[in-house]
């Protein structure tokens, strides 16, 4: 069971890692669209961009709720 500090932070956490992902995908990607001439090289930059982006924030995600939670979360299924 999770104390309300920490329903607190898992919130805050996940809303959190939600708004920079917004953040940086919707910058990140008319940046791309802005400075590519070619649209197929701009398709490809922006799934890069949505792959390392979301891989980044689900790892710090991870590590903040580890730390949170004390390692109650998250749940690794194995």
């Amino acid at each position: 069971m999770l104390s309300k500090t920490q329903l607190t932070g898992v919130s805050l956490a996940y809303l959190l890692t939600m708004v920079i992902g917004a953040f940086c995908l919707d910058f990140g990607g008319k940046w791309i669209k802005e400075y590519s001439p070619h649209p197929v090289l701009t398709f490809i930059s922006q799934v890069i961009i949505v792959v390392v982006t979301l891989g980044l924030l689900v790892k710090a995600l991870y590590k903040v709720l580890y730390k949170i939670t004390n390692g109650i979360l998250p749940k690794v299924r194995e």
